[in-house]
C-alpha cells in the first residue's frame, strides 16, 4: 500500500464529518414543513451515507495502518496491542459519554429505566469499537493482515445477510440490555452490529485491494475498478430491493435489509472512486478537510455535545429549539457550527504538531477535570 497518507481517505472522512454536522442540525432544528419539499429526499439520501462512510473509513484506515506496520516490521506484540486498545477504548468511551442521561452523578442516580436503555444503546462509535477489536484480534492471532482481511470478508458478509433475522429476535429476553443493544434496533439502538459492521469490514477489504506500489497507473485502475463495482452494486441492489426478484426477506426495518446495505456500500464505492480520481490530479488535502479528518472523533463528540448537551436548565439546545427554524436559519447554524469545528480541529492539530507532549498532558488534564466535575454535580 501507499507509504503516505491517502488523500481520498481524508476527503471521505473529513467530508463525512462535516456533512454529519448538517445531518444533526437538520434533524434537531429544521421545521417539519420544509421536509415536504421536493428536494428533501435527495438530501435525506445523502445524509444516509454519513454513518456508512464513517464505518467504512474506520475499517479502511485500520487495515491500511496494519498493512504498513506489517511491511515495516510490526515489533513486539504486547505494546502494539495495548496501543490499539487504548485508541479503541477512547472511541468506545466517547460513545457512552455522548449518551449519558445527564452530566452529573446526582442526575445519574435519578435516571429512569428508559434513560438507562438510551444510555446503553449501540451507536456508530460503539460499532466502530467492536469492529476494530474484531479486526485487531484477527490481525494478531489469525495470520496478520491476511487473516484480518479474511475475517473482515466473513464477518462483513455475515452481518449483512443475517441482519433481517437478528432484527426479529427479542435479544433483551436473552441478554442484558447493554449486550442486547448491539444485536438489533431494540429498543433504542441506531447502529447495532447487524448489519452496520458490514460497512466497516467492507472498508478493510477495500483497503487490502489498494495497489502496493505497482506503478503510477495502478491507483487509476483501482479507482476505475472500485467505481464500476460500486455502480454495479447500486443498480443490482436497487433492483432487488424495490422489486420482487430478490430472495424473500423478513419484513423488518429497511436498515436491516441486505439490499439496503449493498446499495449504500455501492454508493460509497462510487464516491470513493471519484475522490480517488480527484486526488490523483491534486496535491494534498484541503486543510479544511485534512484537519477535520484527523480529528474526526473530536469533531463528532464536540458538535453533538453542543447540540444535545444539557447546557440550558438541564436540557439541550435541541430540546429548547426543537424543529423551530426555517431553512435559511438552519443553513446559517450549520455553517457556523462547521466553521467552529474546523477551527477547533485546526487548532488542536497545530498544538499537537508544535508540542505533542503538552497537548497530550492537556487532554488528560481535561479528562480528569471533567471526571471530577461530573462526580461533584
Amino acid at each position: 500500500m501507499a507509504s503516505s497518507r491517502l488523500t481520498f481517505l481524508d476527503l471521505l472522512r473529513g467530508g463525512a464529518a462535516l456533512v454529519m454536522i448538517e445531518v444533526h442540525v437538520v434533524n434537531a432544528f429544521l421545521m417539519p414543513s420544509v421536509r415536504d419539499a421536493a428536494w428533501f429526499p435527495a438530501l435525506n439520501y445523502l445524509n444516509g451515507l454519513v454513518a456508512p462512510a464513517f464505518l467504512f473509513a474506520a475499517g479502511f484506515a485500520f487495515a491500511l495502518t496494519s498493512d504498513r506496520a506489517e511491511r515495516n516490521g510490526a515489533g513486539d506484540r504486547r505494546p502494539r496491542i495495548l496501543k490499539s486498545l487504548r485508541r479503541i477504548g477512547l472511541v468506545l468511551a466517547s460513545g457512552y459519554l455522548l449518551h449519558l442521561p445527564g452530566y452529573g452523578w446526582s442526575k445519574m442516580a435519578a435516571v429512569s429505566e428508559t434513560g438507562w436503555l438510551r444510555f446503553v444503546q449501540a451507536d456508530i462509535l460503539h460499532t466502530i469499537a467492536v469492529g476494530l477489536v474484531l479486526l485487531l484480534l484477527a490481525r494478531e492471532f489469525l495470520g496478520g493482515v491476511k487473516g484480518l482481511i479474511r475475517t473482515a470478508a466473513l464477518i462483513g458478509t455475515g452481518s449483512s445477510l443475517i441482519a433481517p433475522w437478528t432484527w426479529l429476535w427479542d435479544a433483551q429476553s436473552v441478554f442484558p440490555a447493554p449486550i442486547a443493544s448491539y444485536v438489533n434496533g431494540t429498543p433504542y439502538s441506531q447502529f447495532p452490529l447487524f448489519p452496520w459492521l458490514a460497512f466497516l469490514m467492507a472498508g478493510a477489504v477495500t483497503a487490502a485491494l489498494y495497489p502496493k506500489g505497482e506503478g503510477n497507473d495502478a491507483p487509476r485502475q483501482w479507482n476505475r475498478r472500485v467505481g464500476w463495482i460500486g455502480l454495479a452494486l447500486v443498480v443490482v441492489a436497487g433492483l432487488l430491493r424495490w422489486s420482487e426478484v430478490g430472495v424473500a426477506l423478513p419484513q423488518v426495518h429497511i436498515r436491516a435489509n441486505p439490499w439496503f446495505v449493498a446499495e449504500r456500500l455501492g454508493a460509497l464505492l462510487v464516491i470513493l472512486s471519484l475522490l480517488g480520481s480527484w486526488s490523483l490530479r491534486r496535491s494534498g488535502t484541503p486543510f479544511i478537510l485534512r484537519d477535520v479528518s484527523r480529528e474526526s472523533l473530536q469533531v463528532y463528540v464536540a458538535h453533538l455535545m453542543i447540540i444535545y448537551g444539557d447546557w440550558i436548565d438541564g436540557s439541550s439546545l435541541a430540546y429548547h429549539y426543537k424543529q423551530r427554524f426555517d431553512l435559511v436559519s438552519v443553513a446559517g447554524i450549520t455553517v457556523a457550527l462547521m466553521a467552529a469545528m474546523v477551527l477547533t480541529a485546526w487548532g488542536w492539530q497545530t498544538w499537537k504538531r508544535a508540542s505533542p507532549e503538552s497537548a497530550h498532558r492537556a487532554f488528560y488534564a481535561a479528562v480528569a477535570v471533567g471526571t471530577v466535575v461530573f462526580f461533584l454535580r
